[in-house]
């Protein structure tokens, strides 16, 4: 008399025989057993082949990603080699290699994938609408102009935003050049270096804006703006901003804002591209302070700095 662990582990045993090149002393004795047989040997034969070929289309995979870090540092050492570079300047190049080998990862932007390209220009249209529409309503005034004007705040994002990868080390805004764009920061981590002579440093994470008075007045960088990793930018472009906010019935409200934001800029001493106080000329919120005023028939942006 069998027990019951001897026959299961037989059947486990002969149940993986089917699936390898191996063998065993339990054969079919009938025509019924043979059937049920050989429709677990073809099941088998199917579903291993496919475990193999996954397994060695990762390989070819692995071994493709390695190959082309391989030939990057090739590329890299002859380049030192050939241009007689100095030791110093080979150590410092590998050193910063080693430190960020993740240089190259960044999140999927819309130009990575081919496939946006055909799509029609209203679908693209509502695609940038809700890519971009909860970062730029983390502003006050945004936030505002898309309950006051959704198609003009729609048309904000489709033309006049885009996404910005900057690498690790470097500038994302740089001292002394003219500001064309204000940043949402995504993601990393930046330092500030406020002034000619870089004296006073500030630390900004996700979640901070930087340089927004690009897109009301002509402006010129007071700092530097350095990632400390790989950061993750949103673009408002200052220019397109202006021109599609003059053709929307938010601008009174933006005016009004605008006049009021370099109004209160003019009156701080030491003036940085990290200045904002939104809240405060908006006013409390619920309040029809912005919708109230009518200043000029177009925006006027002066020169500060």
């Amino acid at each position: 008399d069998i027990g019951f662990p001897y026959r299961y582990w037989t059947s486990l045993h002969w149940s993986l025989t089917q699936f390898t090149p191996a063998s065993m002393e339990v054969v079919p004795k009938n025509v019924y057993e043979r059937t049920f047989a050989l429709a677990v040997i073809i099941f088998a034969l199917v579903s291993f082949s496919s475990f193999v070929s996954s397994i060695t289309n990762a390989m070819t995979h692995l071994r493709r990603i390695n190959e082309e870090s391989l030939t990057q540092k090739e590329n890299v050492r002859r380049y030192i080699l050939e241009n007689k570079l100095s030791f110093r300047m080979g150590n410092l190049i590998y050193a910063f290699l080693r430190q960020h080998r993740d240089i190259q990862q960044r999140r999927l932007h819309e130009s990575d994938i081919q496939a946006f390209k055909s799509m029609p220009e209203n679908l693209r249209m509502y695609l940038h609408y809700e890519t971009f529409q909860p970062t730029l309503s983390e502003h006050p005034l945004f936030e505002q102009v898309h309950c006051v004007d959704k198609t003009g705040f729609m048309n904000v994002c489709h033309f006049a935003m885009s996404q910005v990868f900057v690498q690790v080390a470097a500038d994302a805004i740089v001292y002394g050049m003219q500001a064309e764009a204000m940043h949402f920061v995504l993601s990393g981590h930046l330092l500030y270096h406020h002034g000619k002579h870089e004296g006073e440093r500030i630390v900004l994470e996700a979640g901070s804006f930087v340089c927004e008075m690009a897109i009301w007045l002509q402006w010129i960088h007071c700092g530097r703006l350095n990632a400390q990793m790989p950061c993750e930018f949103v673009r408002l472009d200052a220019k397109m901003f202006r021109e599609i906010i003059s053709q929307t019935i938010a601008l009174e409200m933006c005016q009004t804002y605008a006049h009021r934001y370099v109004a209160s800029l003019s009156e701080v001493d030491h003036p940085s591209d990290l200045w904002m106080e939104p809240k405060t000329i908006l006013g409390t919120k619920g309040s029809t302070g912005l919708l109230g005023n009518t200043l000029k028939a177009t925006i006027e942006f002066p020169s500060f700095r």
